[in-house]
């Protein structure tokens, strides 16, 4: 009885996992992605007109400590009917960082063109490696130091991820 459903089981699951195969993407389609983002550390010096006219100016070194932030990006592509997408996607990160004592953080907004290529390992799982390049919105916000600015700056990225078909429409 044991063997039997063992072997029902496992019949059950192969043929759930081949109706969530995962299939080439042919036409448009829409993707919504979160995650952690992680800045390196940067060592800094600092400038600041912090005195009364005519005084000299003050001179501040400090590395700048980001947290681990995160991020949310929404994509808009069209699959080609082979391995082959390309895509169109909107991102927002936040990281918090400290300089001693001090704290501020970090907002950025980048639009980027993507190709991508998939590889599929088994019927239900894919390896997708990609590049893009595009535009990247930084505003550094540094309240202690009453310092805001921002700027935009030509961006590119390497991208590598696994998806896995729930189903013939939807993907984690």
């Amino acid at each position: 009885m044991k063997t039997r459903s063992l072997l029902l089981s496992a019949a059950a699951s192969f043929a759930l996992a081949a109706s969530a195969n995962a299939t080439n993407i042919h036409g448009w389609y829409l993707g919504l992605e979160g995650g952690a983002n992680w800045i390196e550390d940067v060592d800094a010096v600092a400038v600041f007109d912090a005195n009364p006219p005519g005084a000299p100016f003050v001179t501040g070194v400090g590395t700048f400590g980001f947290d681990t932030g995160w991020a949310v990006l929404a994509t808009v592509g069209y699959g080609f009917g082979g391995n082959w997408r390309a895509e169109l996607e909107g991102g927002y990160r936040h990281n918090d960082f400290d300089i001693t004592t001090v704290a501020g953080d970090v907002e950025e907004w980048s639009a980027m063109a993507n190709l991508l290529y998939d590889f599929h390992l088994t019927p239900s799982l894919d390896l997708t490696l990609g590049a893009g390049a595009g535009a990247d919105f930084a505003n550094v916000n540094f309240p202690a130091a009453a310092f805001d600015d921002d700027d935009w700056n030509f961006a590119y990225q390497g991208i590598a991820g696994l998806s896995y078909a729930l189903t013939n429409h939807l993907d984690l």
